[in-house]
């Protein structure tokens, strides 16, 4: 919930209309009725373990009573606590694809127009364009640091470019290549902070794929796993990292998780319905 309320000393909530137990305890009914949210013309009771209500001919021992949709409700002294409200301004970098419709070779020598990948900067009107007319610009994850980024090249035309998998360094423009390859650019990443993981997954036929490691400003990269499962979907099924921990699925559904700051492993054996034992 993004507000929270604090009805005097009672902690209660009311979900679909259904009256919940488990308040704290209360002075009493009289003394703590102007601070409870109760239906017009409700009779406080005493005693009772909890407040009792008469609405009507009911009598309700409970804190908090689901008004019926025709009851007017007295709200009652509710203080309402709302968090900070989070930055309306809008992001100074933002990425635009420029994709142009697909073309069939019919022609030897056919010159085919290639996706297009933008950076454009607010601040200063700037349009910073990543990759060049050779190949594809695929965009894949931002930061407020980085754009991450695949380039795959066409075959036909030159370029000094490298396929591969890049990170765009939004406050400077510097590129990092965190992967090259020859012939298909890594794919699936994921990022955080300086950290990128990515695997080496070719296609649809391709059952497993390496997962790697990245780091943008260090340049360290190294194997985590030989073997992620890559079965016709986005290898990035299987794989996850947040706060310098990575952790995955490999082909015996073993999860690993893997500790970057520390350098430490552990395993975790899965024994689930559909899953094989190991």
């Amino acid at each position: 919930m993004d507000k929270k309320f604090s009805l005097s000393i009672v902690a209660c909530m009311i979900v679909s209309g259904v009256v919940l137990t488990g308040c704290a305890s209360a002075r009493s009914a009289a003394q703590d009725a102007h601070l409870i949210p109760t239906p017009e013309g409700a009779i406080p009771v005493p005693p009772c373990d909890e407040p009792t209500w008469i609405v009507g001919e009911q009598e309700i021992c409970r804190f908090l009573v689901t008004p019926q949709p025709d009851e007017k409700v007295h709200v009652g002294a509710i203080t309402e606590f709302v968090p900070p409200v989070e930055s309306q301004q809008q992001p100074r970098y933002t990425v635009r694809e420029d994709i142009p419709p697909w073309e069939p070779v019919t022609e030897p020598g056919q010159v085919i127009s290639v996706k297009k990948l933008f950076v454009h900067d607010a601040e200063t009107g700037q349009e910073i364009r990543l990759g060049d007319d050779a190949g594809d610009a695929l965009f894949e994850k931002m930061t407020s640091e980085y754009v991450i980024w695949r380039y795959q090249w066409d075959g036909r035309s030159e370029t000094t470019r490298e396929t591969g998998l890049y990170a765009y360094v939004l406050a400077t423009g510097e590129e990092i290549i965190v992967a090259g390859e020859p012939d298909i650019a890594p794919g699936d990443p994921e990022i955080d902070d300086q950290w990128v993981l990515y695997t080496d997954a070719k296609n649809s036929g391709v059952y497993f794929a390496k997962l790697r490691v990245h780091n943008l400003v260090t340049g360290e990269d190294f194997l985590l796993e030989d073997g992620v499962p890559y079965y016709g979907r986005p290898s990035s099924d299987y794989y996850a990292i947040s706060d310098d921990r990575v952790a995955w699925m490999d082909g015996s559904w073993t999860v690993h998780v893997y500790d970057l700051a520390a350098r430490t492993m552990h395993r975790v054996i899965i024994r689930s319905c559909g899953l094989p034992n190991q």
